[in-house]
């Protein structure tokens, strides 16, 4: 079966009808299996038969219908774009290895969704089938799905072609002011989500942040301190000059998603100054309009924001590199790019860890790159470069000491940096209790309150286990990692499993998760009764019901065709995944460079506590990929015109 699945020939019509078969029952076969009645059959094949029958009833029960209603359609599907048609769709190298990369990560999400285990896979054994069926089955869709995408990447400027003879006025004013437009479109859009959810959308980590700033509690480094300073400087500003910290909170919502608005509004511009298809900036546009996963957050002030507003800008300036393919650059010609670096990278580090451990190993790539560069003698040496590279570290520490020093900040836990180790020690021990030593025991009590331990494991959120962890004794760290390094050689599944299950949303197509922050209410349970009262942020009543309107709007978008996969986190890291394959295939080795800045991201979704109803840890490959994938286009357009030149 394997063996013909990975021909890569035009599919006959029995395969077609196969495969449409088999990825119609894989969208609705399911692993909750329960166990047949007591038949009191006493022969053991007979039995077993018996068995098989009682699961498949209960597998396709009731489904019949729909299934062969939505087979025959793939049926078409496959024979009009995999099998002998005209428009079959051109393969490329190792597609056949991302479907099934694809598919083994869904059927493991699947897995984990139903019992947060692998096991459910192979028990009961009919599962094995299951699991066969929505493999191959979500197969076929995965190369279908590779394909489209392909094809539309390839062919970016033919697959739609947009009539721009109406609407003349605007393309005028497009024309005469491709960002102002842009900028203006998006924010207009945006405005009334801002006012519907006034004063601003918060959070556990928002309150607590204003607490810090304000004296309520001692300023820690737990949270990003500048971000604390700055949101909690509009807050007093509003406070100061208007009585209201309302109105502080909602000129910074206002700034915030202006300076948004700013750098999406850029990444447009950019599009059309690589004359990217029209249809390609249509939909980035609609995406940024209308979509909820933008629009939905852009009343929110958490510090993912900022951090990403940096992330974006800093992105665009190492996509600007890749396209110059150089390093080298005129301080007078570039200063603009220059700044933008500078900026980018600062906001990007200053509200959020992670930023700064992204930027240095970009910084560390990026200084690579120029010394072969040197050494080759492709580069001169350039203080502009070496100034580039290094002044983000020293102004974010500059400004960061400054707000230390003033506010005498606390530091912050460890904890945060191995939440992926201590889940995984957890499922461990979980799994292998029996197994653990004397000694190993004395390590762990050492490390964590282990009375706890054995109840606090939640397997889609480290929150709880790193709340364990001992912060008085850091030494206790050292021998915890070698404890930690010598189990996953003993039980590697255990790691395997903990990794996965935390993080199996990221490859599912058919999970919804994305949340909303209804409005300020949202996390003030953190706060003291006294600090709530005397800081008074609310929500009018004359706007009572509006954001809890406004969210409900928003999740409902989020069940709508089409739109609930524009706004699925899977969806950007499947074409990711072929973006990758397609730059490989087609020698864009310094394209790849510009991919670096999501693949960081997406390994610090690895080491977070968390990425279930907490999506913000993955917002760069949402607010990113469609600048990359339009970087690519350019690129591929320009292979194209030089191929044809050669040619000619």
């Amino acid at each position: 079966m394997l063996k013909e699945i990975f021909k890569n020939r035009p599919y006959s019509k029995g395969k077609c009808f196969l495969a449409g078969l088999l990825s119609a029952a894989s969208l609705f076969v399911t692993f909750d299996t329960a166990e047949p009645y007591e038949s009191h059959i006493g022969d053991p094949i007979r039995r077993g038969l018996f068995k098989l029958f009682e699961y498949t009833t209960d597998a396709f029960g009731g489904k019949a219908f729909v299934i062969t209603l939505v087979a025959v359609a793939l049926l078409f599907i496959y024979r009009e774009f995999l099998g002998e048609s005209d428009r079959r769709l051109e393969s490329f190298s190792h597609e056949r290895v991302l479907a099934v990369f694809f598919s083994v990560m869904y059927v493991g999400g699947r897995g984990f969704r139903q019992a947060n285990s692998l096991r459910v896979l192979i028990s009961p054994a009919y599962n094995l089938i299951k699991a066969a069926i929505i493999f191959i089955g979500f197969y076929y869709l995965f190369v279908l799905f590779i394909r489209l995408v392909g094809h539309a990447l390839e062919h970016s400027d033919e697959i739609f072609v947009i009539k721009t003879e109406k609407f003349k006025g605007i393309r005028e004013f497009y024309g005469k002011y491709p960002f102002l437009s842009v900028f203006l479109l998006i924010y207009i859009l945006w405005i009334p989500h801002l006012i519907i959810r006034y004063p601003a959308a918060l959070g556990s980590d928002d309150w607590n942040q204003l607490q810090f700033y304000f004296g309520q509690l001692p300023y820690s480094a737990w949270q990003p301190i500048f971000h604390t300073w700055i949101m909690g400087t509009f807050t007093n500003i509003g406070i100061t000059l208007f009585g209201s910290a309302n109105v502080g909170l909602f000129i910074y919502a206002i700034v915030e998603s202006a300076s948004m608005t700013a750098v999406l509004a850029f990444t447009i511009y950019e599009m059309r100054r690589w004359k990217v298809a029209a249809w390609f900036r249509i939909f980035t546009l609609f995406l940024y309009c209308f979509t909820p996963y933008f629009t939905g957050n852009a009343a929110w002030v958490i510090k993912d924001y900022p951090h990403m507003i940096g992330y974006v800008m800093w992105t665009l300036c190492v996509i600007r590199i890749v396209m110059m393919e150089r390093l080298e650059f005129s301080f007078k010609k570039d200063w603009a790019m220059f700044v933008a670096w500078l900026y980018g990278a600062a906001l990007m580090i200053m509200c959020r860890k992670n930023g700064l451990y992204i930027y240095a190993a970009m910084t560390l790539l990026l200084a690579l790159i120029w010394v072969v560069k040197l050494i080759k003698k492709k580069e001169k040496f350039s203080v502009y470069i070496l100034a580039g590279l290094i002044l983000p570290f020293v102004i974010t520490g500059l400004i960061e000491h400054a707000i230390t020093v003033k506010y005498n900040v606390v530091p912050g836990s460890i904890r945060e940096a191995f939440c992926l180790p201590f889940q995984q020690t957890a499922r461990y021990v979980e799994e292998h209790y029996d197994e653990l030593t004397d000694e190993e025991i004395e390590i762990l009590s050492n490390t964590f309150d282990w009375q706890y331990f054995p109840t606090s494991y939640d397997p889609i959120c480290a929150d709880d286990i790193k709340s364990l962890y001992l912060d008085a004794d850091t030494s206790n760290l050292g021998p915890y990692l070698k404890l930690w390094f010598k189990q996953f050689f003993k039980h590697p599944m255990s790691y395997i499993e903990a990794t996965w299950n935390q993080n199996y949303f990221i490859f599912m197509p058919d999970y919804d998760n994305v949340v909303y922050n209804q409005d300020c209410d949202a996390g003030r349970a953190v706060a003291t009764a006294e600090f709530q009262e005397w800081i008074n942020i609310h929500v009018p009543k004359a706007m009572q019901g509006l954001p809890i309107m406004a969210c409900s709007m928003y999740r409902m978008l989020n069940q709508m065709p089409f739109i609930a996969l524009m706004n699925n986190l899977a969806m950007y890291v499947y074409v990711l995944f072929i973006l990758r394959r397609l730059m490989q295939d087609k020698k864009f080795y310094s394209g790849r460079i510009a991919l670096v800045p999501i693949w960081l991201s997406l390994a610090f979704v690895l080491m977070a506590p968390l990425i279930d109803e907490q999506p913000r840890y993955a917002w760069a490959v949402i607010y990113i990929l469609p600048t990359i994938v339009a970087m690519y286009m350019h690129m591929r357009n320009k292979q194209k015109n030089a191929d044809n030149a050669d040619n000619a």
